[in-house]
């Protein structure tokens, strides 16, 4: 239990120091840096992409390697990266940046989600409270790092990619410490026959199909509230603070939402509830005039957020073959890069055309959660009815 809590500041750690950026990013490039909406999107949708990446690698090496290691290598890029990135003054230096951040970042993520599949099947500790637990460390990072431009008085582009570069830098010292063992204990799981039955596994394919379009929603929030926020409130540095509130919410709230609703319900009516909540807050923050009106749509979102994450990790580590935590989270967070990919390049196009002022794109976002919705309630019939 000690190491699942160490995974658990781990987890802190990395939202800690990517949220340092994100509620600022798309500020910091379209004001700072002069980046236009549509480029915006794209350095961050290249980036969603440049997550598979590292999470395809991520996933199969810690299965083989080792864990540790991967976090190790993992810590490092995205060290180098924050340093980078806070030094560039060009395009094409800011994709660069952006795909190697993220690469990092995807070597991470799988490894500690297959690290606390892994220790909550030998402890027999309930998945979904585990993951549960793992969102609380990752919202708490979230909620601190969205105060950190708000304490910092510099405005200066490269000040919070160092701050965030030492959070990470903390990670990597920590992680000398960590008794986090080398290999997994299965041996078999070197052979890529292993790997290829996870593509004929049918219920985890329609599964991801389902959160692709899911974290296609889930992306709109780190692109369009900080554009939103800034066309309506005259001080930059508050966007932070909204993201804080929102974590904070789920930091105290998510576990009276997995005792008495993910406990109780079924993976796919958590789902459904999580979209329409995501997709309605979105359309309420398109209408949103003041920062309290952007706080109460973002605590929307937050509901949405907290039937979803929980529930698709804890469904995907119920799928899990034996001997391969890591692949399958690989996969998964492969299915989080495509579907960041895609609500980045389609959020940052739609801004452009239409304007982040106009009802009609804001409507479209919502029905576009519609669409998941319904998808969800097909897939149910058919997931349920097989098993």
């Amino acid at each position: 239990m000690k190491l699942l809590k160490f995974l658990y500041l781990l987890t802190f750690l990395v939202h800690l120091g990517d949220h340092i950026i994100i509620p600022l990013l798309p500020i910091l490039l379209t004001i700072n840096k002069n980046l236009a909406f549509s480029q915006v999107g794209f350095i961050l949708g290249l980036g969603a992409l440049a997550f598979q990446i590292g999470s395809l690698s991520g996933g199969f090496l810690s299965d083989i390697i080792g864990r540790k290691i991967i976090l190790f290598i993992g810590g490092a890029i995205e060290i180098f990266s924050l340093v980078g990135y806070g030094l560039s003054n060009s395009y094409i230096l800011f994709i660069i940046f952006e795909v190697l951040l993220n690469i990092g970042g995807g070597l991470i993520s799988p490894t500690i989600k297959a690290g606390i599949s892994s220790i909550a099947q030998t402890t027999n500790t309930d998945e979904t409270k585990a993951f549960s637990k793992r969102g609380v460390a990752a919202h708490l990072g979230v909620a601190i790092g969205g105060l950190i431009p708000i304490i910092v008085i510099s405005n200066h582009f490269p000040t919070f990619f160092i701050i965030a570069a030492c959070v990470y830098a903390v990670f990597f010292l920590l992680l000398i410490f960590v008794p986090i063992k080398g290999k997994t204990k299965h041996k078999h799981i070197s052979n890529n026959k292993n790997y290829l039955r996870i593509l004929h596994d049918k219920p985890f394919i329609i599964f991801s199909i389902i959160t692709l379009f899911i974290w296609a929603i889930y992306a709109q929030l780190n692109l369009l509230l900080p554009l939103r926020a800034a066309y309506i409130l005259k001080n930059k540095k508050t966007i932070g603070s909204i993201f804080s509130i929102m974590s904070l919410s789920i930091v105290l709230l998510q576990t009276l939402i997995t005792k008495l609703f993910l406990r109780k319900f079924n993976t796919y009516t958590s789902l459904c509830i999580g979209t329409i909540s995501m997709g309605l807050a979105l359309f309420l923050m398109g209408l949103s005039n003041s920062y309290i009106f952007l706080v109460g749509s973002t605590i929307v979102f937050a509901i949405g957020v907290m039937f979803n994450t929980p529930s698709i990790d804890s469904e995907i580590s119920k799928m899990v073959k034996e001997g391969l935590d890591g692949t399958y989270y690989s996969i998964s967070n492969i299915i989080f890069g495509v579907g960041s990919a895609l609500g980045n390049f389609m959020g940052g196009q739609l801004v452009s055309i239409y304007g982040i002022d106009n009802f009609t794109f804001w409507l479209f976002i919502f029905l576009f959660s519609l669409f998941i919705f319904l998808l969800i309630i097909i897939s149910k019939k058919y997931m349920l009815r097989n098993i």
